[in-house]
């Protein structure tokens, strides 16, 4: 049996995706919001969020705000996993991993970022064989051995810092920071626990029994090391495109430019919050980037059909 057409399938339920849908909802559209990890989970590590209105709130508490609309509204949402995204005439078609598959006017992707890997990091060499988590999924609880030693530098540590302030603040860390983040050296060491280093670049991370060595590349280019009891990174964020693999298959794993974006609008497909943006990645931009979207969405079913 051929599953029945929706007019707009939002892949992903961060703030983007979740304004759009409350937007498409609000128009009249029908709706399907698709989430593996569920409703605005990422929100949930934000301590304070100032970039709306009527804020300050933490991101636990906006996140189930939101989550409360979304059912109150009662729109479809799914918790599931996106396989593939796909145009096939002038619908979108979207895979399930449960092989179910559901097609729409038009496609919302709010996928968003993930972290960026040491393995990917221009800045880092030698680390192929070890696994790092980023900071912000590291509990100090989990923390035995010490210095914490973080791989990469920006303001996520001090928002990390004030998560954990009672655990952190007698934590011996170091801050590996490469040139671009020099700057924040003021901005950041707010401890005499933690240390700030200024590197070129780190040349190799070795696993040992008493937890790693960490070599760099000095301000002088000299390699110096440090020996770690538990490493992390901040090595900033990749965008989510995979999905957008199949549709652009000339697509890099770069931000999307403009010129792209409206390719990809023309057709039906809006790709929508930080996703999209690089400089711009706000809470606040994100829930304008997803109503717009729905609203294009709107335009779009009434431009088909004369509704």
């Amino acid at each position: 049996m051929e599953p029945s057409e929706r007019d707009v399938i939002i892949v992903g339920a961060g703030p983007a995706g979740c304004s759009a849908a409350i937007m498409a909802n609000s128009v009249g559209l029908s709706v399907t919001l698709i989430e593996a990890k569920g409703i605005c989970s990422l929100l949930h590590v934000i301590p304070s969020i100032t970039n709306l209105f009527g804020m300050p709130l933490s991101g636990s508490e906006i996140g189930q705000i939101v989550e409360g609309q979304i059912r109150n509204l009662r729109i479809q949402y799914l918790e599931r996993k996106v396989i593939t995204v796909s145009q096939g005439g002038s619908n979108w078609w979207v895979q399930l991993d449960n092989s179910e598959r559901l097609f729409g006017i038009s496609v919302i992707i709010a996928t968003g970022t993930r972290p960026v890997q040491l393995q990917e990091c221009p800045w880092v060499s030698g680390a192929e064989q070890i696994d790092c988590l980023p900071l912000y999924e590291v509990h100090p609880r989990t923390i035995v051995k010490t210095p914490l030693v973080v791989v990469g530098c920006d303001r996520a540590y001090w928002t990390w810092a004030e998560r954990h302030s009672e655990l952190c603040k007698d934590l011996d860390t170091v801050l590996l920071a490469f040139p671009d983040k020099w700057h924040l050296e003021d901005e950041i060491v707010r401890s005499p626990s933690v240390r700030f280093v200024k590197c070129q670049g780190v040349i190799s991370i070795r696993k040992m029994a008493s937890g790693y060595e960490v070599v760099y590349k000095g301000l002088q280019g000299d390699s110096e090391h440090i020996v770690a009891g538990h490493i992390a990174s901040i090595l900033g964020n990749m965008p989510n495109l995979d999905l957008l693999i199949s549709p652009l298959r000339h697509l890099t794993t770069e931000f999307l430019s403009p010129a792209v974006s409206e390719e990809l609008a023309e057709s039906g497909c809006y790709v929508v919050g930080d996703v999209a943006h690089h400089e711009a990645q706000r809470v606040a931009v994100a829930v304008g980037d997803g109503a717009k979207a729905a609203l294009e969405c709107f335009y779009k079913k009434k431009s088909l059909y004369g509704r």
